[in-house]
């Protein structure tokens, strides 16, 4: 069985290692690789330079330009007997690349993922609405080439599709058992990781920080944060001038030994704190 892995990469010149996002990716290729021969089609939107960013930046929000991706099907996808595409913006030019998948490979089961259903809150700007309203128009076109969406909500029909319901997986064989910190007597540990956007909550997380050690506890509460984004930037200059400069530790990218030494010295990990504003009740982090 000859298996295409299709996906968006937002940043194909940053380090990889450090990606949450390409651990998955590479788990799920992994056990794809079960059922026969995968191979992966990355798409990214860096190529040219800073004035075709520019130019990329307004039109992908007119009609007829592609949002993220010009996807156009080519030989390499010939024979291709199933494909597991991770979503990204919905645009006609996706819509078109599926039909052509199932007219040159009619027996071509497609399986789309959505890492987060539903998603239209984080697309409620108004520099973000052009590219939402063009989403919402060609889903409504995918249940005439989507065969299943996989979804980490418990929602069993998403755009007329039927859908695989599942979890964030990892794969358990590449992560040890950790060695359990024992001494939480005098400071509580915990720690929050993620590639950080507005929805991950981490502006509230540091409120509630800044609120516990405005009371004097007796208790030493630190907050370990991995991962960058605009957002990290943003809380770095605030923790700077505040009472949890000395309580809250950013540690940048981490990964491999690095991250895991760092998971057997905390207590509590910390999910996503703000995603029920944008109607997600189920967090699969």
């Amino acid at each position: 069985m000859k298996i295409a892995y299709v996906d968006f990469y937002k940043d194909s010149k940053s380090d990889k290692s450090t990606s949450g996002v390409e651990r998955k990716i590479n788990a799920q290729m992994k056990a794809l690789g079960q059922l026969g021969e995968v191979v992966r089609h990355s798409y990214d939107n860096q190529s040219g330079g800073r004035l075709i960013a520019l130019v990329r930046m307004v039109t992908r929000r007119l009609p007829f330009f592609p949002s993220k991706v010009a996807y156009r099907y080519d030989s390499s996808y010939d024979g291709t007997d199933a494909m597991y595409f991770r979503k990204t913006t919905l645009d006609s030019f996706a819509v078109r690349f599926f039909r052509d998948v199932k007219k040159h490979n009619p027996k071509c089961k497609i399986v789309m993922e959505i890492p987060t259903y539903p998603y239209d809150k984080e697309m409620t700007s108004l520099i973000e609405w052009p590219r939402l309203i063009k989403d919402r128009w060609s889903r409504k076109k995918l249940k005439h080439y989507i065969d299943r969406i996989v979804t980490f909500s418990d929602d069993d029909v998403i755009f007329g599709i039927p859908t695989i319901r599942t979890m964030n997986g990892i794969d358990f064989n590449t992560v040890p058992l950790r060695e359990v910190h024992t001494d939480a007597g005098a400071e509580i540990h915990t720690v929050m990781v993620a590639n950080f956007a507005s929805w991950h909550g981490l502006d509230k997380l540091i409120d509630g920080m800044i609120s516990y050690y405005s009371e004097q506890p007796e208790r030493t509460l630190i907050l370990h944060i991995v991962g960058g984004g605009k957002v990290v930037d943003e809380e770095l200059e605030r923790v700077a001038h505040s009472i949890v400069k000395d309580y809250v530790i950013f540690h940048g990218p981490l990964a491999g030994a690095a991250l895991l030494d760092l998971y057997d010295r905390v207590t509590l990990a910390i999910d996503i704190c703000d995603i029920d504003e944008h109607g997600i009740f189920i967090s699969s982090s």
